[in-house]
């Protein structure tokens, strides 16, 4: 995966709407500014096997999936 941006709807500090004093008081109307909008780039390993075989005059194909192999959570 590539670094990413977490919230559509927020403005990070590599947006030049971003204001500081917005993040420091969340009391302010419409208050849109995050400290952190980004998260970096990471790796996920995905494992896939099948396996066909014979039943009764019929394929069979067996098969499963592993998602996040090393259960990695991102670097949020």
């Amino acid at each position: 995966m590539g670094s990413a941006q977490l919230y559509v709807d927020l403005i990070g500090p590599d947006d030049p709407r971003y204001t500081p004093a917005f993040v420091a008081d969340t009391s302010t109307a419409g208050n849109k500014s995050i400290n952190r909008n980004t998260i970096g780039s990471y790796t996920n390993f995905t494992m896939s096997a099948s396996y066909e075989f014979d039943v009764a005059k019929a394929k069979v194909e067996a098969f499963g999936v592993i998602r996040n192999l090393f259960d990695r959570e991102p670097g949020i």
